[in-house]
């Protein structure tokens, strides 16, 4: 098992609810875990006797969230981006130190404006500037997961990369298009890297 990345996108007022109570971006993630809204009576007995409410409505509400699934191909990316495996400037090094991280498990949060910005970068490199990037060796060596395959896999690889590429390119600008920003989180083995 790799290390993934899930984003979501997510409008101003999600993005205000959970850089306030991180503690729903399980919920936000996996919306089909949330527990239904409570009637309004339980809700004034809650408050009454001091238990946590519920997810609030704008967080169950995401009808107009999107989101996109980079797998493990997102610290490929960051590698074909930064040409690191932990480093860089923004926006390019935007999966490891783009907006603000929230919550325990380290999720980062990027505004409208941000994405904005993260848009432009992605969308200004081309399938030609990415081959010119990929390095499989130089990626075996800096242990981009997944690791090892780089230099076995070759085109396949970098294919592969693209493939996620053109999610991330998609995401960014359907994000953009409908002026909202989103939240991103890498999980899995054993933790960020």
């Amino acid at each position: 098992m790799g290390v993934t990345c899930i984003l979501k996108s997510a409008t101003d007022e999600q993005l205000a609810l959970l850089q306030r109570a991180p503690r729903w971006l399980d919920l936000f993630f996996k919306p089909e875990d949330a527990p239904p809204p409570a009637p309004p009576w339980w809700k004034r007995w809650k408050r009454l006797l001091g238990l946590a409410a519920g997810p609030p409505a704008p967080l169950r509400e995401q009808a107009a969230c999107m989101t996109a699934d980079l797998d493990r191909a997102w610290h490929g990316l960051h590698f074909l981006f930064t040409g690191t495996a932990d480093k860089g400037d923004l926006p390019a090094a935007f999966l490891y130190y783009g907006g603000e991280e929230i919550g325990p498990a380290g999720a980062r949060l990027i505004t409208a404006p941000e994405a904005r910005r993260i848009k432009d970068f992605v969308h200004s490199l081309s399938e030609d500037d990415l081959r010119e990037r990929f390095a499989p060796a130089r990626m075996d060596e800096l242990e981009i997961d997944p690791e090892g395959v780089w230099v076995r896999d070759g085109e396949a690889g970098f294919t592969s990369l693209l493939e996620g590429f053109a999610t991330l390119w998609a995401f960014t600008r359907d994000v953009v298009d409908a002026r909202q920003g989103f939240v991103f989180e890498i999980s899995g083995g054993p933790g960020r890297l």
